[in-house]
Order: structure tokens, then sequence, then C-alpha cells
């Protein structure tokens, strides 16, 4: 298919499996959109009338209105309709919100995580590993550092070009296809941040470690790696399949259903996963940041007092909060080599 000269296949990098994207995350992608609507759609619909608006789509709307100033904006309409049209031809639906409209969700949330951390700016060098649209690779664009984002799967990186292309930031990333991630194709201690946003627990058990032993590799002394918005295997509640106790069946079920269920990745895993030689930031920080980042998200002041409460009995226990969260969070600092 046409394509414009910036969004060239060529920009995407194909060097020399370990991340799993079932067939259910399509089909979940659809019934949240269904249920939430694209940011997109959400900005240009009026309150009141035929459209039923739940809490959650008028905090969108808020939020949006709140960070007008700054908020993505689409500049290459060519790329746009590229990018609407390939997404549909993957199976994709580019008015969903985890697909159209991701960029402009992390760029409300995953920013304000981004600023809280102890980094130099524009001269920091950032992974995100496993980009699928890119999203998170957009919004440290945007902020001015220097990104290099890689998925294993080569469409997803057609996508994620493309969507770099309408927003007018394909030529602040470099897109890499890494088929096997236990073999990254970077120098050591390469990137001072790796994103690591809902990725790892698609990442097959068994391959877990050595991922985790690559990342690790990659990273440079006093890097950060953030770990965000994955699911976890403490929590009741299955992030993605959106379903109860799914996390609490053992694995051999899948065998006896002849199926691949998702689960999440143990808090300790990610913890202690990378090496010894890593700081827990959002402990020794006593949660201040990640308070002051879901701050500034927007959340509801019922939420932050809960938060707040939460917050502080998991640092009297001697872990973060966002080690108990469905969706879990960690930041993480590489002190030392190990």
């Amino acid at each position: 298919m046409g394509r414009s000269s910036c969004c060239s296949p060529d920009h995407i990098n194909h060097p020399s499996h370990a991340i799993r994207r079932p067939p259910y995350l399509v089909r979940a992608q659809r019934n949240h959109s269904d249920r939430f609507g694209s940011i997109v759609d959400v900005r240009t619909r009026s309150v009141g009338t035929d459209v039923r608006f739940n809490h959650s789509v008028r905090r969108d709307i808020e939020l949006l209105m709140q960070h007008e100033h700054d908020a993505p904006i689409i500049v290459d309409y060519r790329a746009h309709a590229e990018f609407e049209k390939l997404a549909r031809s993957y199976g994709y639906d580019p008015a969903n919100r985890w697909v159209g409209g991701y960029f402009e969700y992390q760029w409300r949330t995953l920013r304000h995580i981004l600023r809280e951390l102890p980094l130099d700016g524009a001269q920091t060098r950032v992974l995100e590993f496993g980009c699928n649209v890119g999203a998170g690779a957009l919004t440290a664009a945007k902020l001015g550092m220097q990104v290099t984002a890689l998925d294993i799967d080569s469409n997803l990186l057609e996508i994620a070009l493309l969507n770099a292309c309408r927003y007018g930031l394909a030529d602040r990333i470099v897109f890499r296809h890494v088929p096997d991630t236990r073999d990254l194709p970077f120098e050591n201690e390469s990137f001072d941040l790796v994103i690591c946003c809902s990725v790892l627990e698609y990442v097959a058990p068994r391959l877990l470690a050595a991922v985790q032993r690559e990342i690790d590799r990659v990273t440079a002394i006093n890097g950060i790696i953030l770990v965000t918005a994955t699911s976890n295997r403490l929590s009741p509640w299955e992030v993605h399949s959106r379903l109860w106790l799914l996390n609490y069946l053992p694995r051999i079920v899948d065998r006896w259903m002849e199926t691949d269920l998702p689960r999440g990745v143990l808090p300790w895993t990610i913890r202690y996963g990378f090496g010894d030689a890593y700081q827990n930031l959002d402990y020794l920080d006593a949660g201040h940041a990640f308070i002051r980042a879901r701050e500034a998200f927007g959340a509801s002041p019922a939420f932050m007092l809960l938060a707040r409460i939460w917050n502080a009995l998991c640092i009297a226990c001697g872990i973060n909060v966002g080690m108990l969260l469905p969706n879990m969070s960690m930041t993480l600092r590489k002190h030392r080599r190990a």
C-alpha cells in the first residue's frame, strides 16, 4: 500500500519470541472500545442528547479539556488515513482507545510518571520494550527524550511507525524489530530508561528470566526500569481478560483446556528478576512520586484518599503500593553492576 515518505518500512530496523499477544486481546480491546469509546470520539461528542456517558468518560472529557493546550495533535492526515487502513487490515480497530487513542491516553498518564523520574531530560536514552502501537515511545519522544522502540510483532511496528508519522514524531524514534527478546541488539548499558508497559505478562514464564537478564544488560548504571500497567498475578481480577480469579488458576489448567489463558506476573518476579543491583525507588521515596503522578492524572479525591492510606500501609510493611495493584507498577534503579 502507498506510504508517505516519512513512513517508509525502511524506518523500521529489522535486525537479527518471547512475547505472546493472544487472540483474546483484540476481542477485549473491542469490548473496551464499545464501553468507553475512543478518545477522539469522546472529544467530539456532545454531552446530553441520546449519548449515555459513564463516570470514566466524563473524566476523560474533563482531563482532555484541562490539557488541551499540550495534547497530542495529528499533523499528517495522509499518515493518519494510512494508520487507520493498516490497523484494520491487521485486525485492530483504529477507533479503539487502546489503538488510535492510546497515545493520548499515555500522554495524560505516563507523561506524569516520566516527569517524576530522576532523569536528565533530553539526554535520556529510552527503550520502550514491547512498544505495541508506540504510545509510550511517542510520549517519551514528545517530552524530548532519545527513544528506541522494539517489538517482536512486525505488524505492530508498522502501525507504530504510522502512529508516529501522523503525530509528526517519526524522526525522533528508532523502531526495531526484535523477534527474540532474549538477545537484544544493543550494547551493554545502552539505555538510561527502559519502559515495560503492559508487556512482561505476555512473556512466556519459561523465558521471562532470560528476558529480564537482557533488559538488565542494556540498562545503564543509575538507569531506571519502569514497569507499569502490568497485570498482577496476586490480583483476583485479571486486568486484560477482565475475568475474576483467573490469576489463581494453575497453568496446568491451560493444558487440560488446550488454550493459553492470560495470567499476571508476581510482584517479586518484577522486583528481583532483573538482578540484585536494583533499588525500589517507589519504596525509597515512600510513594510520594507515585501519589503525585496519580494526582496529575486527575484521579478523584476519593481515590486519592484511599491511595494515600493504602500507600502508607504498604510502606509500613516494606513494599510499595504499586506492587499490590491489579495494574502493577514499580520503578527500579540500577545502582551498581551485578
